[in-house]
C-alpha cells in the first residue's frame, strides 16, 4: 500500500491569487489516490459560478480526500482517508484556513484512531462537534474496532458514537461512507453503507 504522512500544515499551491466568492460557485476535491497510487495529488478544486476552468486550491501527494462541507462561522473542512488496518495511519479531519485568500493553510484537527479513514461528515450544533463516518478497509470490525460514526470537537476530541457490529445476518451497518440529517427528525441521521444493508447480498448497498 502505498503510504506518505501528511504534515499538519501546507501552503496552497496558488498563494497570492485571491478568489471572489458569489452564490453558485462549486468547491469540490479530487480522489486520484486509489487510482493512481500515489502517482498524482489529491486536490481542492473551484469552479465560479460566472464560468471558466477549474483552479486548485490545495493540492497534496499521498492523501486521499473525500469530503468537503462547511461548519461553524463558515469555514472550510475536509475529509482525508488514507488509513488501512495494517499500517500507521495518517488520515484527518482537517479545516483549511484561509481557503480563497490565497494564502490558506490545512489545520489538522484529528488524526488516527476514529477518525482514521473518515469518508464523509456533518455538522451537529446542539453538541458543537462534527459527525464523521469512519470506515478504515479491512475483513471486520474485529479487525477495526474504529469502525463506524464518530463525534469530533473543534479542539480535536474524536469519541466513537456508533460501533459498526460484524457477525449479524443482513440487513446491518457494515462499511458507511455517507451521512445526511434526517430532515424529518431533527437528531437523528441516515448512513449509506456499502455492504449488506437491506439487499440480500455483500455487494447490495443500503
Amino acid at each position: 500500500m502505498n503510504r506518505s504522512m501528511i504534515g499538519a500544515a501546507a501552503i496552497l499551491s496558488l498563494s497570492g491569487v485571491a478568489f471572489a466568492q458569489s452564490a453558485g460557485d462549486i468547491l469540490f476535491v479530487s480522489n486520484n489516490f486509489s487510482r493512481t497510487q500515489g502517482a498524482q495529488p489529491d486536490t481542492i478544486g473551484f469552479i465560479p459560478s460566472a464560468g471558466g476552468a477549474a483552479t486548485t486550491l490545495l493540492s497534496e501527494m499521498g492523501t486521499r480526500y473525500r469530503h468537503v462541507n462547511t461548519g461553524p462561522g463558515g469555514g472550510y473542512f475536509f475529509t482525508d482517508a488514507t488509513a488501512f488496518p495494517s499500517t500507521p495511519t495518517s488520515g484527518a479531519f482537517f479545516e483549511v484556513n484561509g481557503l480563497f485568500s490565497g494564502f490558506g493553510t490545512r489545520n489538522d484537527i484529528a488524526t488516527g484512531g476514529f477518525v482514521n479513514s473518515p469518508t464523509d461528515f456533518t455538522y451537529h450544533s446542539p453538541s458543537a462537534s462534527f459527525l464523521l463516518v469512519n470506515n478504515p478497509s479491512g475483513t471486520g470490525v474485529v479487525d477495526n474496532p474504529e469502525d463506524g460514526v464518530s463525534s469530533v470537537t473543534l479542539g480535536g476530541s474524536a469519541t466513537q458514537i456508533f460501533q459498526e457490529i460484524g457477525g449479524e445476518a443482513p440487513p446491518r451497518y457494515d462499511a458507511g461512507v455517507d451521512i445526511v440529517p434526517d430532515p424529518a427528525r431533527p437528531g437523528s441521521y441516515y448512513v449509506l453503507t456499502l455492504n449488506d444493508g437491506v439487499g440480500p447480498g455483500d455487494s447490495d448497498g443500503a
